[in-house]
């Protein structure tokens, strides 16, 4: 019995030695895999982990959003941002490496960031400026470590804002200045936007009525007196009315002659011309004959006053006489007026009433100056004291001298002996211009036929210089013998 006590004493001994070395072992074992582990981690670096789940994310248009991507135990190793899904659309995006213990984008990278539609926060990719394309799936991963959102851009809500009153005009031309010349067409445009949509009106400046509504002003075949300012005023009821100031300015030139014929004294030798002239720009005036330009001397004077313009004639001769033009030009073109100089004859001196050696037959001689020509002359006389009077037309002899202005004519008359006769002589120019009158009457007594038969050649043709002697002595003279 004792044995066996003894026996089993020495087997719990046993066991329970052992049960301690095992668990010694054990212990051993586990000091051993604790060395164990802490040499595999000084030789390998530890495992990342992404610590951030899938997610679906949604943005709206222009917006801005971050996608997460959560890792612990980064390390040296690189962070990749992958877009879409399939074998073939995947590519990447963004990379993300820890340097110095901070994040930082490899130079492949950086024109990315630089364009800023794309960057980073960390490990987290932030997407700028959303737009409808991406939408898409977004993977980011390192190692074998990965997670996979979703984003959705969200069409942009239609929101019709109504916008604030405003007017907008655009000129046309810009200088508000408009050049033409007469009789030509020009537009002015006031092309005016806004909200509510603005009425355009023109009107001519102090004047109110309406000449056109509209943009646009067409004026057609302008004159003159279109000249001045147009105003267009754009309103749309809300605010103030914008009013602009075209100024229309009309190029012209205008000539027109204060008579279209001078007739001139020849006992005056001078004339006096007048135009009227006016345009714009100012035209320059110059005077032309049917031989050329008209120079400034001692013959010629040219003077203005206001938009009157003169020439002045002076000592004229014959050559003197004719076609006068005043032309004027400027940038609207030129115009011209046309003057025609011509002159009436001087008063007739009758010179002597000789008689001739036919019997009753008597020689009228007479003087006469004139710039024109003389083209015929009237010749009447009478009986004193009777009304009953003789007349003729005689014809003038041309003139060879074109320069001279000195006429003498004679005619031929048939009158009673005895009888005292007035005479008077007027000469009538080219052009149907008739001379002055005689200045002075005319008589003179026909001779006695009687006595001129009893008389000597030599008496006779005594008496014939006496009685053309008293013939032009004035008549209370005559009266007197």
């Amino acid at each position: 019995m004792k044995i066996s006590v003894i026996f089993l004493s020495i087997i719990f001994l046993a066991l329970s030695s052992a049960v301690d070395g095992s668990t010694g072992a054990v212990d051993g074992s586990t000091s051993a895999v604790g060395g164990s582990t802490g040499a595999v981690s000084s030789r390998r670096r530890a495992s990342p982990q992404v610590l951030t789940s899938p997610g679906h994310f949604q943005g709206h248009p222009g917006d801005s959003i971050t996608l997460p991507c959560s890792i612990k135990n980064v390390g040296s190793r690189r962070v990749n941002w992958v877009k879409g899904t399939s074998a073939s659309g995947r590519r990447p995006i963004m990379q993300v490496k820890k340097a110095r213990r901070k994040f930082i984008i490899p130079k492949p990278y950086r024109r990315i960031i630089r364009e800023g539609k794309l960057g980073t926060a960390g490990t987290d990719l932030v997407i700028h400026h959303l737009t409808p394309e991406d939408t898409d799936s977004y993977t980011c991963s390192i190692a074998r470590h990965r997670v996979t959102h979703t984003l959705q851009v969200l069409e942009a809500e239609s929101v019709v804002e109504e916008p604030s009153p405003y007017i907008m005009v655009v000129y046309d031309p810009p200088t508000m200045r408009a050049y033409v010349v007469e009789g030509e067409t020009t537009t002015l445009s006031c092309e005016a936007n806004g909200h509510p949509a603005p009425t355009v009106l023109w009107r001519r400046q102090n004047e109110e009525q309406v000449l056109s509504e509209g943009p646009t002003l067409h004026l057609v075949n302008i004159r003159r007196e279109d000249a001045g300012y147009y105003f267009c005023s754009a309103s749309n009821g809300v605010l103030d009315p914008q009013e602009r100031a075209f100024y229309l300015q009309v190029k012209y030139v205008w000539v027109e002659a204060e008579v279209s014929k001078v007739v001139v004294a020849s006992e005056e030798r001078r004339a006096l011309l007048t135009c009227q002239i006016k345009g714009h720009p100012k035209p320059k005036v110059t005077w032309y004959t049917d031989e050329g330009p008209v120079y400034n001397d001692t013959g010629h004077y040219f003077f203005s006053k206001d938009d009157l313009y003169y020439l002045q004639l002076e000592n004229m001769t014959p050559l003197a006489l004719g076609d006068y033009k005043c032309r004027a030009h400027n940038e609207a073109g030129e115009d011209s007026a046309t003057i025609t100089v011509e002159a009436t004859p001087g008063p007739v001196q009758v010179l002597e009433a000789s008689p001739t050696s036919t019997y009753g037959l008597y020689n009228i001689t007479w003087e006469v100056e004139s710039l024109a020509p003389v083209d015929y002359y009237f010749v009447s006389y009478n009986q004193e004291g009777s009304s009953e009077v003789e007349r003729r037309t005689v014809s003038a002899t041309p003139q060879i001298n074109r320069s001279g202005t000195h006429y003498t004519e004679s005619t031929l008359v048939d009158l009673t002996p005895g009888i005292t006769y007035h005479l008077t002589v007027r000469a009538v120019a080219k052009g149907h211009l008739p001379g002055l009158p005689m200045e002075e009457n005319f008589f003179f007594t026909a001779s006695d036929p009687a006595s001129a038969h009893e008389m000597s050649d030599g008496t006779w043709n005594l008496l014939k210089s006496a009685l053309t002697v008293i013939s032009r002595l004035p008549k209370v003279v005559r009266d007197m013998q």
